[in-house]
């Protein structure tokens, strides 16, 4: 990337740092010529060892001189401050220019997910748009016939998927509830109303319709503070981010209180905001990560990350550096494995990511390493969530935070959180 501006290897920045040393300290010393020309090789090494210390630890001392330097240096002490005056600003410039660098990176890959989402819609736009007339004249006659007026019907195809119907129906018919039915049924799916509006037309309504999800998601959550802590560091989220997908994140920051707490509120708002904008996936923990480490702070962020497709029962669940979870179905539960590192210390992110086909009544539990902790091992938690057999997720998420305080004697020494979603059937 062109952007981006090259730094010099260890190997040359000490050369070069070494070689200031000389120019700064050496040009006028009456000890020049014994330094630099009789012993030049021994007195180059003795500096670019200097250098490197000072650079790797902050600072040197006189500690660190080699006799072979302090028997000939007149100027040991302001060679050791220039030393590690160099060595700190050098320092500070490679910090700098390294953020400079991510920043720039960072813009550039959000500029690479822009591209990506306004491709898509360009190929959205292309679709092929049709109508069917046919169908179009059966609604508003069907209509009719159940006492409905209906002055137009616009059956709406993409690539000759059906997307949606609008029907321009009198206002005070626009409530029924046979009008989904009977578009439905003509229509030959599932067909639920989306919005109802004001039509140009005095005394009529727009209706427009949407095809079903035939699933749904209920949720349910519960949790504790640590003892003694003002404020949980562990944060989650549901959203829906279409018609037939929606996000469950569940995310723990470091530690508990005020600053953790802040740290899983940052993860958590910006994946919403990633998501909301129509981001892929891994670009958003990327991006994600990459600020987060950016902040230079020991802040890191274990995520659950679980995306529902309602239209097809499938849930995708994305954890880094998370606890495991677990899958209830009604006969038996699954381990979900534990995520890798969390969030803010690598720069890149190697997510464990795991799919689910759902089926009704399944449910996905999340928890934070507070609940886990509480138990003696994963297999005890797994039986008392395979034995308990309750079909709400909000009274299901309680039980189990009451049973990991019973374990922990009602006092708990970390967060803990319990985030459960729920399959259930529509149609």
């Amino acid at each position: 990337m062109s952007m981006i501006k090259s730094q010099c290897s260890p190997e040359q920045a000490i050369e070069f740092l070494s070689n200031e040393i000389k120019k700064k300290n050496c040009e006028r010393c009456p000890n020049k010529n014994e330094c630099l020309r009789l012993s030049l090789n021994k007195t180059n090494e003795d500096l670019q060892t200097l250098v490197s210390l000072s650079l790797a630890r902050g600072k040197i001392s006189v500690l660190d001189v080699p006799s072979s330097l302090t028997s000939k240096c007149t100027k040991v002490t302001v060679l050791i401050n220039s030393i590690n005056n160099l060595s700190k600003q050098f320092n500070e410039y490679s910090k700098m220019l390294s953020g400079i660098n991510e920043g720039r990176i960072l813009v550039a890959e959000q500029i690479f997910g822009v591209s990506q989402i306004l491709k898509a819609l360009a190929e959205e736009v292309n679709l092929n748009i049709t109508f069917d007339i046919t169908k179009e004249k059966q609604i508003v006659e069907e209509l009719l016939y159940n006492q409905i007026l209906c002055s137009e019907a616009v059956i709406y195809f993409k690539n000759q998927v059906l997307k949606s119907a609008t029907l321009i129906i009198r206002k005070n018919d626009a409530n029924r509830k046979e009008v989904s039915q009977i578009v439905s049924k003509i229509l030959g799916c599932k067909m639920e109303v989306e919005n109802i509006s004001p039509a140009e037309k005095s005394g009529y309504s727009v209706v427009n319709l949407k095809m079903s999800v035939p699933y749904d998601i209920v949720f349910g959550s519960a949790g504790v503070t640590k003892n003694g802590s003002k404020a949980s560091g562990d944060t989650h989220s549901v959203m829906r981010i279409c018609d037939d997908k929606i996000l469950m994140a569940l995310c723990d920051g470091m530690g508990s209180g005020d600053n953790a707490l802040k740290t899983s509120s940052l993860a958590l708002g910006l994946i919403e905001n990633f998501y909301k904008a129509g981001f892929e996936t891994s670009l958003i923990l990327s991006n994600v990560n990459k600020l987060i480490a950016m902040k230079g702070e020991e802040n890191f962020s274990a995520l659950d990350v679980c995306v529902f497709d309602l239209r097809q029962s499938v849930c995708d669940l994305i954890k880094l550096g998370s606890p495991i979870g677990f899958l209830k179905r009604k006969n038996e539960t699954i381990i979900i494995d534990a995520g890798a590192l969390p969030l803010g210390i690598l720069e890149e992110v190697k997510p464990s990511t795991s799919s689910f086909a759902l089926n009704e009544e399944d449910m996905i539990i999340l928890l934070t390493d507070g609940v886990l902790d509480a138990f003696s091992n994963f297999e005890e938690l797994k039986s008392f969530i395979n034995d308990t057999q309750i079909s709400n997720p909000q009274v299901f998420a309680e039980m189990i935070i009451n049973q990991a305080l019973l374990k922990c004697k009602s006092y708990s020494p970390d967060d803990m959180t319990v985030l459960i979603g729920k399959v259930w059937k529509k149609i």
